[in-house]
């Protein structure tokens, strides 16, 4: 094959300027793949990648879009939460309650008054009465009771990530939602998986356990969706009417392209393809970047 460097040298320089949230990718064909990615995501526009046989690669940029995407919805799609009676709120900071230690408290809503919302901790004895905006600020929504590091961890990754406090108040319930759907062995090797709130959503034909898991099961609702087969987000998420933001479909179920094109302009989502495949599908809707293993090593030597 032969290649033009130049050719080469100038789509390198024309995507310099697109900005990435982490410095983990280390050869310039994973950078340049994930900023082309995040220029046609920006865009609405869908977009298939196909490496020839490079596991690694398509790893290592499988695990930086589920970051990037995560954080768009993080940024974009964050709503304040539908308190009721009946929900728990924990609180931000330790809290004075004549124990030797503040300490972290958890309060159910027992009455709503207009903007007045009554909380009660019963081992303390505590009533108090707090406004909407007040809660939001000091408490966290959640569904169960969490250690502090879980939730201050989940707070903290985004302000990290971003470098700055993204929003005034701790974001617990999302518009839409981007899904993954690739191996549960992908899905197991996401170490920021307990930082990012997901739901994982089983296929009942293949898996013991037929329940949907949350990573992080104290939150009430999740950042991103990952399913193993397409059918399953088909069920589970898109015919529940689910907002549906991106659709990831990584290394598998590439027969399923087609279907999953049609659902894309019924539904409205975008689309995301990436593939390890020495013949990838390709379908006319959505244009395929096919890296052969000669333009990936010119890549990597700009």
């Amino acid at each position: 094959m032969l290649l033009n460097r130049k050719y080469y040298q100038e789509l390198w320089d024309k995507y310099q300027n697109v900005e990435t949230l982490t410095a983990k990718l280390n050869d310039n064909i994973s950078i340049l793949t994930i900023k082309i990615i995040l220029d046609q995501y920006k865009n609405k526009k869908p977009i298939h990648f196909n490496f020839q046989n490079s596991d690694n690669s398509l790893q290592k940029i499988g695990q930086n879009l589920f970051i990037e995407l995560a954080n768009n919805i993080f940024h974009n799609e964050a709503n304040f939460p539908q308190l009721k009676i009946g929900d728990k709120v924990k609180s931000k900071n330790p809290l004075r309650v004549g124990t030797p230690k503040p300490r972290f408290l958890t309060f159910t809503i027992k009455r709503i008054n207009n903007d007045k919302y009554v909380l009660e901790n019963s081992q303390f004895s505590i009533n108090w009465e707090r406004s909407f905006s007040d809660i939001v600020q000091k408490f966290t929504p959640i569904t169960q009771n969490a250690q502090n590091d879980t939730l201050i961890q989940f707070g903290s990754f985004f302000e990290k990530l971003n470098g700055k406090q993204v929003h005034d108040f701790t974001p617990t319930y999302f518009e839409r939602k981007s899904v993954f759907i690739a191996p549960k062995t992908f899905y197991d090797s996401l170490e920021v998986k307990n930082k990012i709130p997901t739901t994982y959503f089983p296929n009942p034909r293949e898996e013991s356990n037929p329940h949907e898991t949350k990573s992080i099961p104290a939150l009430p609702d999740s950042i991103m969706y990952f399913v193993p087969k397409y059918k399953v987000c088909y069920d589970k998420i898109l015919q529940r009417e689910k907002k549906v933001d991106t659709v990831v479909v990584y290394d598998t179920e590439e027969t399923e392209l087609e279907q999953i094109i049609q659902d894309k302009n019924r539904f409205g989502f975008n689309l995301i393809v990436l593939t390890n495949s020495i013949e990838p599908v390709k379908c006319s809707q959505i244009p395929c970047w096919n890296w052969f293993n000669e333009e990936t090593d010119l890549v990597n030597t700009l």
